[in-house]
């Protein structure tokens, strides 16, 4: 692989992307801590993992400079997706009905931007996998 492209996705993954949002789900994580449950039916358990299968499934093609991993990782993004669109939708919903909700549903509201951040951050460096091995572009694009 070019020099480039491996220096652009460390830094990528070593400096504010990825680091920032794990540390802002985290600190959002803590202020949840001692608040009440939110009954609104996230299933947050299935998102993360879904998110973390990306992550790891995206280093992964990007050491192996494996393109079909790459592209494989790619297509799970619009599960995630749809899944924040799902929960979003809920939270909004559940804070409209009781606006007791609102402080913590604000705070999933973040934790579920950060992990499709993140998710979009891993479809970034695959997209770029495919570039560099194929030299085709795939960035906004249907396929």
């Amino acid at each position: 692989m070019h020099k480039r492209l491996i220096e652009e996705n460390l830094n990528q993954i070593r400096d504010k992307l990825l680091a920032d949002h794990a540390v802002n789900i985290a600190k959002h994580a803590l202020a949840l801590n001692n608040e009440p449950q939110f009954e609104a039916g996230l299933d947050l358990a299935r998102m993360s993992s879904k998110v973390q299968e990306m992550l790891v499934d995206g280093l992964d093609a990007f050491t192996s400079g494996d393109p079909e991993k790459a592209r494989a990782t790619i297509e799970r993004d619009d599960e995630v997706d749809s899944l924040y669109d799902l929960f979003y939708s809920e939270l909004i919903s559940a804070m409209a009905r009781d606006s007791l909700l609102v402080e913590r549903g604000v705070q999933w509201l973040f934790v579920i931007k950060h992990l499709e951040r993140i998710a979009d951050y891993v479809t970034n460096i695959c997209e770029q996998i495919i570039y560099m091995s194929r030299g085709q572009v795939i960035k906004h694009t249907v396929w």
